[in-house]
């Protein structure tokens, strides 16, 4: 279990944001408090990155965080075949 050290700043919320580019920015928008995100299942395949900023008990916003996300086409199943 990771414990968090009694000063460490509290978080208000997230900014994020899903696309091709590298380096882009989210906005100094609050968008959710969660600690998670579930992603629409519909994405096309190929890379994309998560970009993802907090803003803190504050209300001052931090760095921008970037993962790269590669997503890879699975062929269908067809009706009634056997693997």
């Amino acid at each position: 279990m990771r414990r968090v050290p009694v000063d460490a700043p509290r978080m208000r919320g997230y900014s994020y944001a899903f696309d091709a580019q590298s380096d882009t920015s989210p906005p100094k928008t609050m968008m959710t408090t969660a600690t998670s995100l579930q992603l629409r299942d519909n994405i096309a395949p190929g890379t994309w990155f998560l970009h993802v900023r907090a803003c803190n008990a504050d209300g001052q916003w931090g760095p921008a965080g970037h993962v790269k996300v590669v997503l890879e086409a699975r062929a269908t199943d067809k009706p009634g075949e056997l693997r």
